[in-house]
């Protein structure tokens, strides 16, 4: 019995002196991470300091642009970030961004773009880093979705936007007894317009409607799929969230691929990849991993930014009448003069008729984006000391090694009230977009340089379609609405929102 004293005191101060280690060695962890490195000669961009071996600042990042604007303010505009075991130089002036934007062969996309689709999509290595992406197939994609060339499959997406709100606008009335229907907006937003889009992409044959629940699925994980460092059994269920989507894909392709008919129904970008690839022997699963980044672009940004557009233009009673008004004499000035007529309209035409609807859009992906445009250094390079303004390249310049990463946050410019957009940045304002009080500060909402979104003129279209229809078709009523954005999920594009925003629709 006289053991266990000397045993729970032996223990004690082990534990004690496992303690005090490893306090100890967080301690001069931390303190060194506050020392500037040079090389060459010239300091790296300083390291932001954290406790937590591997997990880094993950967990503030997620704090969103309070945790932006506290880092600049305390080591400048260009500073190296550990997240989940990854360290990657980022910066959030916007004149350093535009320096690598310029910087497209030095600062490379392109590596990402082939390295996304072989760990995020899951092609295989051989096909993502084939040469054929260099020699054909980045080109084609970027004519095919450029505005003189998706007239078709902009006719196709209204066509099926028509039929849905055909149908939506007769279960409001069927259900609402005259009294109006209560809508979770988030959700009938998003389901019409990803219904729509998808068929007019992949054609009327694709399960659109049975496709959303693995898709939301699919898109949660990625986030996770984007962790190159996370260990392979705790990516294993956002692996099988890819799975399932795929599945689907491939199910719905081995139905038309023999069908010459059906294929040429395809969007051009799409059937460009597919046909590509069976000339280059890619495996099934190989093509359905180019069909599902197709999908996954199409949907994870453009239905949300239009739930975003129309959350804002309700939350204000007086502009929805106003936009009404706007989109009422539009029509008016057509021949015929119908809803119909202004939805099947030109990208440039709808933005001239609808100038009002276009501003809110604007100030929705000003305020509502977060794009984390990222770029592959391919040879040794110096950021230069004219743009860095504070931290300890002021004056003389970062030097960045050969294969580090550079993130550029574009959001922080967007909403920095010390910044371009001045005081009032952070509030959602249309007004600031049109003629009269237009702002000329830079906006990066869909990225930029070679890595800006190839499909931002379809989804203007999609967008600015689905709203017209809308406003025209609906009255509308706010129940509740704690709706918000969630800052968990930054640097995909358009943030998410969580909660909830119910109206009360009623047709005109």
């Amino acid at each position: 019995m006289s053991l266990y004293p000397a045993l729970s005191s032996m223990a004690s101060q082990l534990t004690w002196t496992v303690i005090l280690i490893l306090a100890s060695y967080l301690l001069v962890r931390r303190l060194s991470q506050s020392r500037v490195k040079y090389r060459d000669g010239l300091p790296i961009p300083p390291l932001v300091g954290n406790w937590i071996p591997f997990l880094g600042n993950a967990i503030d990042i997620a704090r969103g642009d309070n945790f932006w604007r506290e880092r600049m303010s305390a080591y400048g505009p260009v500073f190296r970030v550990n997240a989940m075991g990854s360290e990657k130089i980022y910066t959030v002036d916007p004149s350093i961004i535009s320096w690598v934007y310029r910087n497209s062969k030095t600062c490379d996309f392109p590596w990402y773009r082939r390295h996304m689709s072989n760990h995020v999509y899951g092609m295989s290595r051989d096909v993502a880093f084939s040469p054929v992406w260099d020699e054909h197939l980045f080109a084609m994609h970027h004519r095919a979705m450029s505005p003189g060339m998706i007239g078709t499959l902009s006719e196709r997406y209204v066509d099926e936007l028509e039929v849905l709100m055909s149908a939506w606008t007769k279960d409001v009335e069927a259900l609402g007894n005259g009294q109006g229907t209560l809508v979770d907006l988030a959700d009938s937003v998003f389901d019409i317009m990803y219904i729509a889009s998808s068929k007019a992409f992949f054609s009327s044959s694709f399960p659109a409607k049975e496709s959303i629940p693995a898709f939301k699925a699919f898109d949660q994980s990625i986030p996770l799929l984007l962790l190159e460092t996370l260990p392979s059994l705790l990516m294993s269920p956002a692996r099988r969230t890819r799975t399932d989507l795929n599945k689907i894909i491939m199910d719905w392709w081995k139905t038309i691929r023999e069908d010459l008919k059906a294929r040429e129904a395809l969007a051009p970008s799409l059937i460009g990849m597919l046909d590509t690839g069976e000339e280059e022997g890619w495996s099934d699963d190989d093509l359905v991993s180019c069909a599902l980044p197709e999908l996954w672009a199409l949907e994870a940004n453009a239905p949300y930014a239009a739930v975003w557009t129309i959350v804002e233009i309700v939350r204000r009673p007086a502009l929805y009448d106003l936009l009404y008004e706007e989109i009422t004499q539009a029509i008016h000035s057509l021949s015929p003069s119908h809803l119909s007529t202004l939805i099947h309209s030109t990208q440039p035409e709808l933005l001239a008729k609808c100038p009002g609807l276009n501003a809110a859009f604007q100030e929705t992906l000003r305020l509502h984006t977060s794009s984390f445009s990222i770029r592959k250094v391919m040879e040794p390079l110096v950021i230069p000391g004219n743009l860095i303004t504070s931290g300890p390249g002021k004056g003389v310049g970062y030097s960045v090694a050969k294969d580090d990463d550079i993130v550029c946050v574009t959001r922080h410019g967007h909403v920095s009230t010390d910044m371009e957009w001045g005081v009032t940045a952070d509030i959602w304002d249309h007004t600031r977009h049109l003629n009269a009080n237009a702002k000329t500060a830079q906006m990066w909402p869909f990225g930029g340089g070679t890595s800006m979104c190839e499909g931002r003129h379809f989804a203007s279209i999609e967008i600015l379609t689905f709203l017209i229809s809308f406003i025209h078709t609906f009255d509308v009523q706010v129940v509740s609405d704690n709706m918000q954005v969630d800052m968990t999920r930054v640097g995909l594009g358009i943030i998410q929102p969580k909660g909830k925003t119910i109206v009360r629709l009623s047709r005109r």
